[in-house]
């Protein structure tokens, strides 16, 4: 284990004493021949520990426990949790200059939506509609074309365009 390891598990599981035997062992081992890190568990014990080992040991009351829970069930609710998030957002918009870089970007998004629909779709819609129209236009000649060189016209019905129709 490194060092930075060690002073983590130090922090950790080690002052509050809940080290597995192996860990406990490796940290025996690494303490035993590192001298930086025996110098940081003593000041974290020193720091974090011993405060508490020389203050009196205060119970509280059953009527402050109830409190205590009535509190903890309260932050748990939905309800509490709904107001907290509506209130992260009134805070959020209280800020102007996010409001207005959020106002901003809607309207730039909305405004390159429409010019989107009305610069590229609408004409390629158009050029679409006219290539459909001059490819009909273009069968249709040469369906009659066609249709005229092979027709005797002393038949009454026979040209290219009663043809088309009936």
């Amino acid at each position: 284990m490194t060092c930075k390891e060690i002073q983590e598990l130090i922090l950790t599981d080690d002052m509050d004493g809940r080290l597995s035997v192996s860990q406990k062992s490796a940290l025996e081992a690494h303490l035993a021949s590192c001298t930086a890190c025996r110098e940081f568990k003593a000041q974290a014990m020193q720091a974090l520990v011993d405060p508490f080992r020389q203050s009196q040991h205060f119970d509280p009351s059953p009527d402050t426990w109830g409190k205590i829970k009535e509190r903890l069930e309260e932050k748990n609710s939905w309800g509490y949790r709904l107001e907290g998030f509506l209130e992260s957002a009134r805070d959020f918009f209280k800020v102007p200059r996010l409001a207005f870089a959020l106002a901003s970007i809607i309207l730039v998004a909305l405004f390159v939506s429409f010019l989107g629909k009305t610069l590229i779709l609408k004409p390629l819609a158009k050029v679409q509609q006219e290539t459909f129209y001059a490819n009909n236009v273009a069968s249709y000649f040469s369906f009659l074309q066609s249709d005229q060189e092979g027709t005797d016209q002393e038949e009454g019905f026979g040209s290219g365009i009663e043809k088309y129709f009936l």
